[in-house]
């Protein structure tokens, strides 16, 4: 048992450490003011959204999932009387413009580790807000799992040589950035890494693009270093 409670704090304090620098780069970039609202994409349990929403009293949140699972952690902010709005929808079938935001407001995209073509819905999101967004703070994951037909910026991939067929390929090679950790190779390991993180960056580049085409500062930055997680690039904007 105190072995298991040891592993399960950990995964906690890793969970907490991303959080934080995950918001600690928001503030760097101005995102965290009461000028905002707040829409957690993927948002599981909320964990980031609630983490930031228990730090800055004044947060407005929403939580975007098409479940909700045990032990989310809305139950945390109903205990102090700031219980977010939860839509249980397809990140792909939101319309931003029909969530009821508060109208002084403007909305903020927010998500830790959202899955694959997922990261696309939610920029893709943007273009549903009547009022445009103030910012995005999005940590990618399973780039795996992204579709060609999803993707925010075909256009980009094309002037970079690629066509349709590669991108899973490109997706595939982005896992060996995530198995080095794991791996018992001990020949190619770091090469494999490397080629695994410049085929995530690559997807990741083209989503920031995209942003910069719709007019927003974006860059992609490093949030934490790969012991805590082998999947730490974030969008900002």
């Amino acid at each position: 048992m105190k072995l298991l409670d040891s592993k399960t704090e950990a995964k906690k304090m890793k969970h907490f450490f991303q959080n934080a620098s995950i918001i600690g780069h928001m503030m760097e970039k101005n995102l965290i003011e009461e000028k905002f609202c707040y829409i957690e994409m993927g948002a599981g349990r909320g964990s980031l959204g609630t983490t930031l929403s228990l730090s800055f009293p004044f947060v407005k949140l929403f939580l975007i999932d098409n479940n909700k699972p045990r032990n989310a952690g809305d139950k945390d902010l109903k205990k102090i009387g700031r219980a977010p709005f939860r839509a249980k929808i397809d990140i792909r079938d939101l319309e931003i413009a029909k969530l009821p935001l508060p109208s002084n407001k403007l909305p903020v995209i927010l998500a830790k580790h959202l899955c694959g073509v997922g990261t696309d819905y939610a920029l893709r999101s943007i273009l549903t807000s009547e009022t445009g967004i103030g910012g995005v703070a999005i940590a990618t994951c399973c780039h795996h799992c992204v579709d060609f037909n999803d993707y925010v910026n075909t256009n980009f991939l094309s002037k970079m040589g690629f066509e349709k067929d590669d991108l899973p390929a490109l997706g595939r090679l982005g896992g060996w950035a995530t198995s080095y950790s794991n791996s018992n190779e001990k020949v190619g390991a770091n090469e494999k890494f490397e080629i695994g993180s410049r085929a995530k960056w690559l997807i990741d580049y083209g989503r920031v693009l995209f942003l910069k085409e719709l007019g927003y500062k974006a860059e992609l930055v490093q949030f934490c270093q790969t012991e805590l997680s082998p999947e730490n690039r974030l969008i900002l904007a």
